[in-house]
């Protein structure tokens, strides 16, 4: 370890999460309906690049309209796992997405938010929140910016396979 580094206290690498002074905001509006939406956001991991495997682990339904399953990413170019937790809420057409992290005594931490919601009959919005990160907030905007690219092809291929139908 560098010199300089050595009386850092650790407990300072974990600090609790702001959620009331986030790091960076995003908002996108799609011009599709709730339920394209959230059949989209599901089926967009079936085109990841190749070189990121995508699972599905921990599926429960929590009541009658909601159902939460934890996405696990495995990247072949590093030896790091992300796993982000998708809860599906039909009654109140949510969906709330938060990529989480082991955080300060193994508890679960959010690093990012982001939470879908209707507005009127064909819009749904995507409100973007990054809590934690480490000096790379443009990354994370060109990441929002791919999601969302990601998003509508998964529409446009839904789309296609119906018309070929």
């Amino acid at each position: 370890m560098h010199r300089e580094y050595e009386n850092i206290d650790a407990r300072y690498f974990n600090l609790p999460l702001d959620e009331k002074s986030p790091a960076a905001q995003f908002r996108y509006v799609y011009p599709f309906n709730f339920t394209t939406v959230a059949q989209a956001w599901i089926l967009k991991f079936n085109y990841e690049p190749r070189f990121v495997l995508t699972s599905f682990a921990n599926v429960q339904q929590l009541d009658e309209d909601r159902v939460q399953f934890y996405r696990r990413v495995d990247c072949a170019a590093g030896d790091d796992l992300s796993y982000e937790k998708i809860i599906i809420n039909r009654a109140d057409k949510t969906i709330t997405s938060e990529l989480i992290a082991e955080g300060f005594n193994k508890k679960e931490q959010v690093c990012e938010r982001s939470i879908l919601h209707p507005e009127g009959e064909d819009k749904v919005v995507q409100d973007y929140t990054l809590i934690a990160h480490q000096g790379v907030k443009t990354v994370k905007l060109e990441l929002f910016k791919t999601g969302i690219e990601r998003l509508y092809k998964t529409v446009k291929f839904a789309q296609f396979e119906q018309q070929s139908e």
